[in-house]
């Protein structure tokens, strides 16, 4: 048994050293925050990309037949009409939907509807100094896009539209990148620190 183990261990010695393609190679050292950070601005590009795009509602004429006799004809229990004696009467229904701005699919916050559900958001920078917030939002349950921005130190409590939000946020040069939803009627409040943002 042994010899088996002394055997089988020169024998994978020899192989080795007559392989050229096993050899070690060291890899290099990743950096792990700027692998965050790209997979996070990916994740966050293909999050935007994907969510559902606000369309114009098309409408289609809806004729109205109407069916007249000519007056020499007496009614009979079967009536037949002619094509030359029906009238046609369009019916065409216009609802408005916000103007985009000058981005596609991305509307203004002042244009979108009013009668939006809401929820309170507060922001707050215990950082010691000053935070710059881009929000990325998606509302809940009708689909419109728009961004919102906010430069601010202390305390904000701000009224937004209920959805589906991407952040960008830099706090005193450190980037931040996440993702929540606010879709209930509650507050939520976001805490900027030096080495992270909070959410709850």
């Amino acid at each position: 048994m042994k010899t088996y183990s002394i055997l089988s261990i020169v024998l994978t010695l020899l192989l080795s050293a007559c392989i050229p393609g096993l050899t070690f190679q060291p890899t290099l050292p990743v950096d792990l925050q700027a692998t965050a950070v790209q997979m996070a601005n990916t994740f966050t590009a293909q999050t935007i990309e994907s969510m559902p795009k606000p369309t114009l509602e098309t409408f289609t004429e809806t004729p109205v037949l109407e069916a007249t006799l000519p007056p020499t004809q007496t009614p009979s229990p079967t009536l037949e009409i002619l094509p030359t004696q029906m009238l046609f009467t369009p019916t065409i229904t216009f609802t408005p939907v916000p103007s985009p701005t000058s981005t596609p699919g991305i509307f203004n916050i002042d244009d979108l509807p009013e009668d939006l559900p809401s929820a309170l958001l507060k922001l707050e920078d215990k950082s010691k100094g000053s935070v710059s917030l881009t929000l990325y939002l998606t509302t809940v349950p009708h689909g419109y896009q728009t961004i919102l921005y906010y430069d601010f130190t202390g305390t904000l409590l701000e009224t937004v539209p209920q959805g589906n939000f991407t952040y960008v946020a830099y706090v005193g040069g450190a980037k931040f990148v996440g993702y929540f939803s606010l879709t209930l009627p509650y507050k939520l409040t976001m805490t900027f620190y030096k080495d992270r943002v909070a959410i709850h």
